[in-house]
């Protein structure tokens, strides 16, 4: 389906746009529809490095994403993402774009890019983590002082700028992503099994808090590459202010 060859479709990706889109479910929803380019980057595990773009169109709903150009469309479940990673630049090709969203599935790697990839990738970490239930202990620190709480669970909802958390027992936390200042991920045991962990400092009502949350790797990565978003920007306003 993805050449090697940076092929011209142009007139291909313009047919298909035509086409409408029809859901697999009467619970399919469209959430983006609109034109890019892609390419397969991992294959089975291996990088393949004489990938170039494919130009087409680009859909996703809450249930999968379409990749369509002139060879044909490829079809990737929602469920089935492991991992929304960082770039992937396997040759100049790839390198050349600025933005673009990579995505995992088991032992292949697709990169992604839209007219506004942050907007694709905000929209991708929405379909896959809104509504999960995941572990959270809030504040596990408090001004540099360990808090005795206990891990519980909590439904996520990614809001406009912050992760939103609605607890088990009726409290609700919000972390800023502006307000977030580091994130780490450590793997530890939580509720007697072994789990990966995000530990994010931020900043609440003006005090320095730390949470950690705990849920599986999927869960996990997006979840972390939404928070390290606000301390990344963060860390260059420092720069900048220092410069």
């Amino acid at each position: 389906f993805f050449s090697s060859r940076r092929r011209h479709t142009r007139s291909a990706s313009v047919s298909w746009a035509r086409r409408r889109w029809s859901p697999v479910s009467k619970s399919e929803r469209k959430l983006l529809d609109t034109t890019g380019r892609f390419a397969q980057v991992v294959r089975d595990g291996s990088k393949t490095t004489d990938v170039d773009w494919t130009d087409g169109r680009i859909l996703l709903s809450n249930r999968r994403i379409i990749l369509a150009g002139a060879n044909g469309k490829r079809t990737v479940s929602v469920s089935n993402i492991d991992t929304v990673e960082g770039r992937y630049d396997v040759n100049k090709a790839i390198a050349q774009v600025s933005n673009y969203v990579s995505i995992r599935v088991g032992r292949d790697v697709y990169v992604v890019s839209t007219g506004d990839s942050e907007e694709f990738e905000r929209t991708l970490h929405k379909t896959i983590v809104d509504g999960s239930i995941v572990l959270v202990k809030h504040p596990a620190i408090e001004g540099g002082v360990v808090q005795s709480v206990n891990w519980k669970k909590a439904r996520v909802k990614l809001g406009d700028g912050a992760v939103n958390l609605a607890v088990e027992d009726g409290s609700f936390i919000p972390i800023e992503i502006d307000d977030v200042g580091t994130v780490e991920r450590d793997s530890r045991s939580v509720r007697s099994k072994e789990r990966p962990v995000l530990e994010a400092e931020h900043t609440e009502d003006g005090t320095s808090v730390e949470t950690y949350l705990s849920g599986n790797e999927k869960h996990c990565s997006v979840l972390g590459s939404v928070l390290r978003r606000g301390a990344d920007r963060n860390s260059s306003s420092i720069d900048l202010s220092t410069a």
